[in-house]
């Protein structure tokens, strides 16, 4: 039963990993298959049983999604991430573009065993710094432990490539994970209808958020629910762009609430 339970709680955020029901202690069909498409996903022998190393991944991967949840640290502003390169990041810096590459890292060490999820706070330490070097030397770049623009531009590629392996379809309960790219109006996609959902279904308890067509087309009603949101959570910078830590904060209050 703890299998199913942590396997449906992974599958939110990776949907390609179907939903095990009912959840009655037995390894079944249906729990059968989700363990082999987890075994797809997390590049394991795909034969269905749950032995040591599937084991532990489950392990690994149910404990890292939780966090994914937690990217503020306590005391620390939900903010936008800016997902462009501006200057070199390295020890001692407190920036949006921090977040940014510790969100990145954090989410490319669910699927890359030789890469380190950092602490996501703003604060590049040295955690951090580890965290970029052991992206460095998995990528054979050089191992500087320093964020220039060919370890950005990296780092953005391989977030990128990881999506694009994953379904990006909105279904009810499930988190997709950042589509890598800030959203705003004129933007059209499975990314825009997915937010779109998110913010209506949020909008059933906070009524303050206005309803939005979900057409997958970042118009003026999709604007103004997100401005609407991040007034009522308080959430400074662009009101009417989502990039990844508002993003964050909306498929967050989400999850809370149909959970």
């Amino acid at each position: 039963e703890l299998i199913q339970i942590k396997l449906n709680r992974i599958s939110q955020n990776f949907p390609g990993i179907p939903r095990i029901e009912p959840v009655d202690a037995f390894f079944d069909t249906s729990t059968t298959r989700a363990v082999e498409k987890f075994q797809e996903v997390f590049d394991l022998a795909v034969d269905g049983i749950v032995g040591k190393a599937t084991w532990y991944k489950i392990q690994f991967i149910y404990n890292a999604v939780k966090e994914l949840y937690t990217l503020n640290s306590e005391g620390l502003r939900i903010a936008e991430l800016d997902t462009r390169f501006e200057d070199t990041l390295k020890v001692g810096d407190r920036s949006p573009g921090v977040i940014t590459v510790q969100y990145y890292l954090a989410y490319i060490a669910l699927f890359v065993s030789g890469v380190t999820a950092p602490t996501v706070d703003g604060v590049f330490g040295e955690g951090t710094r580890e965290a970029v070097r052991s992206f460095q030397r998995t990528y054979g770049l050089s191992e500087s432990g320093v964020v220039d623009r060919v370890t950005w531009d990296r780092i953005e590629r391989v977030y990128q490539d990881i999506l694009s392996r994953m379904p990006y379809e909105f279904s009810p309960g499930t988190i997709l994970p950042f589509p890598g790219r800030v959203l705003r109006e004129g933007i059209v996609g499975n990314d825009v209808r997915a937010l779109q959902e998110y913010l209506n279904y949020i909008s059933d308890y906070y009524t303050e958020i206005p309803k939005t067509a979900t057409d997958g087309v970042y118009g003026p009603g999709t604007a103004a629910a997100v401005r609407a949101f991040k007034e009522l959570f308080d959430i400074p910078w662009d009101p009417e762009r989502v990039s990844a830590q508002t993003w964050n904060a909306i498929t967050s209050v989400y999850d809370d609430l149909y959970h």
